[in-house]
């Protein structure tokens, strides 16, 4: 007699948020937290935490039910959906590198419909859709036949609280394991207890798990993917380390919630076994690392051991701290520190104030509107999120033009849709969207070739970070000028992505602030977390949000309210708030301005360095590769031996030849930054080859001791 499992009580697919009211609980630790100085955020590769390793030894622990069993790889994002689009990017990239299956196809068992309008909100099919080449399926028997003609590359299982788990499911995971098919069993919309109760045969067949918000009580934006280590391969290198990366996902604060959940929810995990090793996580460096290495990301963390071994105790404002060392932060959460870490002002006037029964998004997007003259907010989660939902909301209101413009150099995360407007190379994950336009902005041809896409009329979106992250470069003024030109007559609309450079890092609140172009659609994210709450805001007009509603009135009010939260909406309102109280702008402005005379003069009495550029509080210093000792190593590992001699010599955390200070660095901050790059600029360059030395040793004896 065939056995049967059903996993919850009715479920409808509903417009809602995914996250609970602030609980007294969750408030309560956010206190604990901020008081005890824990660190939360470092950067957006930054597998160093305690409780992200924790996190993910446990949940390869329950992936085998406690059980012996290939150990899985966790990658840590910030909601189910991020969660579910990087199982799709690794399941391609395993499905063509290790099995041979070219076309990436993918199917997805979706009973209820709840992705089809994410993934295609246009309505274009499987072909045209802006996350084109999957095929989305109702019911189980027809899973098996595609299974059974073994055309796909990718299976997606997404189980709803209301559904029929059995026998049949399990041979179909079974026979797409013989057919080189890799599976993805989705669980992200199931709560705790419905997951617990899954045969575990069930998950251990499953090459890839997709965990959501239960895990966090649904109480903080979070979303993972646990990958089999042999599905995992592809992505084992150092050039491949970093195919994924999210700048929220993987922070202590939030994964430190979620093992308090995991503890609760498994008693085995009260077994002395486990307390040994999350002591020895907490205690031991080397071991932490070891568990990084094995339960997330092997060569990552080959790069981080070698480069700067980093293993902080405390976060106090513009400071890490360790063995009663203090370490300058220029990383900050790869831009998201406006205000320092763990500002207790926070406790006073954000968690001991916050009321479940106030509107704090609607005050939010109030504030936002005065700030940019956009009038409609949605809340996202991260930086990606709320890119995504900026093309989709575009896309829709323009309905029938069908190109988006992207500028070279630009980036805009890593998720199925925002990859569209990150300039690199994307093959393992193809099929893109399509009709995706890449214009050179810095060549001589750049505004006629920009003019001639615009010519065709069939541009709905152009897409941009006016300043460059990677490179630091502004969009030309006069490809801004042509934009606004031909804008009213070709009707296509203007977003920027401000997520690294709005909210005062350039000194004004929009780093696009003193040009001609007036966008459609902006992007938030890193400032508004206060380095405590993954968020992001995406503002748009009025005329945008009604246009999209004619097209897809579904999506649109389901990306209105899916990832609306209201202590998140709270903690950004204080960033804004406070910055106006501490006049941030004109500290950023003051301090940028002296730190270009000091250091400048610096730089230029140093044979190493080619050049600093300095844009409001975002620093890139740029090495002279043709001087002794660089002319010796690739500029890759030049920049390692650089983030090193920083760290050791000068106590300040750079990372890849950039600053990003805290917004409201005090005059003593910006002294120890200088005195550091005095440090810098002095060392003897034998130093800089015992540094490449000792790094290149210590990376051939980590690869040696795991046999790679």
């Amino acid at each position: 007699m065939e056995e049967k499992l059903i996993i919850g009580s009715n479920s409808q697919v509903a417009v809602s948020t995914v996250l609970k009211e602030a609980s007294t609980q969750q408030l309560d630790y956010l206190k604990e937290r901020i008081e005890a100085g824990l660190p939360s955020f470092l950067s957006s590769i930054n597998p160093v935490f305690e409780e992200s390793v924790q996190v993910a030894y446990m949940l390869s622990e329950i992936s085998n039910h406690f059980q012996k069993g290939e150990y899985r790889k966790t990658f840590f994002g910030n909601s189910h959906l991020e969660a579910v689009h990087g199982a799709i990017k690794v399941g391609r990239h395993a499905a063509k590198e290790l099995f041979d299956k070219e076309g990436g196809k993918v199917v997805v068992l979706d009973s209820l419909n709840y992705y089809k309008k994410i993934f295609d909100p246009l309505q274009k099919g499987k072909g045209k859709a802006l996350i084109p080449g999957v095929e989305f399926l109702e019911n189980i028997s027809s899973l098996a036949t595609h299974i059974q003609n073994k055309e796909l590359a990718v299976a997606v299982i997404k189980l709803e609280k209301e559904q029929e788990v059995n026998d049949t499911l399990l041979q179909i995971l079974i026979e797409a394991h013989k057919n080189t098919i890799v599976t993805v069993l989705d669980m992200s919309c199931l709560d705790i207890d419905q997951i617990k109760v899954l045969p575990a045969e069930l998950i251990r067949q499953s090459d890839v798990l997709v965990w959501g918000e239960a895990l966090t009580d649904n109480r903080f934006p979070f979303g993972a993917f646990s990958t089999k280590n042999s599905i995992h391969k592809p992505w084992n290198s150092f050039d491949r380390a970093l195919l994924h990366s999210s700048t929220y996902g993987g922070n202590g604060l939030v994964l430190g919630f979620v093992r308090n959940v995991l503890l609760k929810q498994y008693p085995d995990f009260n077994q002395r076994k486990y307390n040994n090793v999350f002591r020895k996580i907490k205690k031991s460096e080397g071991f932490k690392f070891k568990m990084a290495s094995k339960y997330m990301n092997e060569y990552l963390n080959f790069l981080f051991r070698t480069t700067v071994s980093m293993n902080f105790e405390e976060s106090r404002y513009s400071y890490f701290i360790t063995k009663g060392k203090k370490y300058l932060d220029c990383v900050g959460g790869s831009g998201c520190n406006a205000r320092g870490h763990n500002r207790l002002d926070i406790i006073d006037d954000v968690l001991e104030q916050h009321d479940t029964t106030k509107d704090y998004f609607e005050d939010l997007e109030k504030e936002m509107a005065l700030r940019t003259g956009l009038s409609r907010a949605m809340m996202g989660n991260s930086g990606a999120s709320a890119v995504e939902m900026g093309i989709i909301m575009g896309m829709l209101a323009n309905k029938g033009k069908k190109k988006i413009v992207v500028f070279n150099g630009n980036y805009a995360g890593k998720t199925l849709i925002a990859i569209n407007g990150t300039n690199d190379d994307h093959s393992h994950f193809e099929p893109l969207y399509a009709d995706v336009e890449i214009i050179n902005p810095y060549v001589a041809s750049a505004r006629k070739d920009l003019e001639n896409v615009l010519l065709t009329n069939e541009v709905g979106l152009v897409w941009f970070e006016h300043i460059q992250g990677g490179a630091l470069l502004k969009i030309p003024t006069d490809l801004l000028s042509l934009l606004a030109k031909h804008k009213t007559t070709y009707k296509y609309l203007i977003g920027i992505d401000e997520i690294l450079h709005g909210v005062h890092r350039t000194g004004d609140f929009l780093s696009f602030d003193t040009t001609i172009i007036e966008p459609d659609i902006i992007t938030f994210a890193k400032a508004l977390s206060n380095m405590v709450f993954p968020t992001s805001v995406v503002m748009m007009s009025q005329q945008v949000i009604e246009a999209a509603e004619d097209t897809n009135y579904e999506t649109v009010q389901y990306y209105k309210n899916v990832f609306k939260n209201q202590l998140g909406a709270h903690l950004a309102l204080d960033v804004l708030r406070k910055s106006e109280m501490e006049n941030i702008a004109a500290n950023v402005k003051e301090k940028s301005a002296y730190l270009q005379q000091q250091i400048g003069q610096l730089f230029r009495k140093s044979n190493y360095f080619k050049n600093i550029e300095i844009v409001g509080f975002h620093i890139r210093f740029n090495l002279n590769m043709k001087a002794y000792p660089f002319k010796y190593f690739s500029y890759k590992k030049a920049t390692n031996i650089i983030t090193n001699a920083f760290y050791k010599k000068a106590k300040i955390i750079t990372f890849l030849g950039r600053m990003l200070p805290p917004l409201n660095s005090s005059k003593e901050d910006i002294e120890v930054l200088i005195k550091g790059v005095e440090k810098m600029v002095s060392i003897p360059g034998w130093y800089f080859i015992w540094i490449g030395i000792k790094q290149y040793v210590h990376m051939k004896y980590l690869m040696i001791k795991k046999k790679l």
